[in-house]
């Protein structure tokens, strides 16, 4: 009767409307942002989209993801476990992945005991070396340069940033690099105690950015890090002339 056809037509109307609401007002559910290494700068910024997501975004929420860095966060994306990344750019990425912003640029901090008497990339020919995780990106940028001037890494060692950097304080390993952001938690708190100091690349930077068209040349300026046990109170003395890549935010 018509009872019984009003009913059910005002039913599949409620439904109907219950599932163009979920769908294209709520959105399709969680997108997930793969990071970095638990307390770097991409798992930072990564938090500070989601909480931004959360106050400001009703379609979908937004989750962050830790990796080891690019190379895996580009695994993660190629493989549907994450809709969004923050790379490293100048690396091999699939087809499907494709650049939302420029975010900001990472430098190559190089950091050796106050007491070493390296200068240049050629005297750690040899030497006991970190250069990030394996699938790092800090080791993606580092062993490019170092091959380049014949430099054995051999006696590399993958650490993690703060692990490496306390080896280095107490001289079990003699360099380590790492690509952050300036200002970087991890690199801050590894100069803070005053026995570390930065190589400067100096005139070598030009040739490197000519040799790998990825990199850019950059610096970290001086009195950038604290560093109360000094003398002048912060670190870098002088602006130390590096290489840097830009980070970028990209989806598939």
């Amino acid at each position: 009767d018509w009872k019984t056809r009003g009913g059910l037509f005002f039913g599949a109307a409620i439904l109907g409307f219950f599932f163009w609401w979920l769908f294209f007002l709520r959105g399709f559910g969680t997108m997930v942002l793969a990071t970095g290494q638990t307390g770097g700068t991409y798992t930072a910024l990564g938090q500070g989209f989601a909480e931004f997501a959360e106050e400001t975004e009703t379609r979908f929420r937004l989750e962050t993801l830790p990796s080891k860095g690019t190379p895996e966060n580009l695994k993660l994306l190629e493989s549907g476990r994450a809709d969004f990344a923050i790379v490293q750019s100048g690396q091999a990425s699939p087809d499907e992945v494709r650049v939302v912003a420029k975010l900001y640029s990472e430098v190559l901090h190089i950091l050796v005991r106050n007491e070493s008497v390296v200068e240049s990339l050629s005297q750690l020919d040899g030497m006991k070396l970190c250069l990030g995780e394996v699938g790092s990106g800090s080791r993606v940028v580092s062993l490019p340069l170092l091959e380049h001037f014949g430099v054995d890494t051999s006696h590399e060692v993958p650490l993690a940033p703060d692990e490496a950097l306390r080896q280095l304080r107490e001289g079990e390993v003699d360099a380590v690099f790492l690509v952050s952001a300036l200002h970087s938690a991890s690199i801050r708190e590894g100069v803070g105690g005053g026995a570390l100091r930065f190589v400067n690349l100096g005139y070598v930077v030009s040739g490197l950015v000519a040799r790998f068209p990825f990199l850019k040349e950059t610096s970290v300026p001086a009195m950038t890090y604290q560093c109360p046990s000094r003398d002048e109170g912060a670190m870098p003395r002088s602006t130390v002339e590096s290489v840097g890549v830009p980070s970028l935010l990209v989806c598939r």
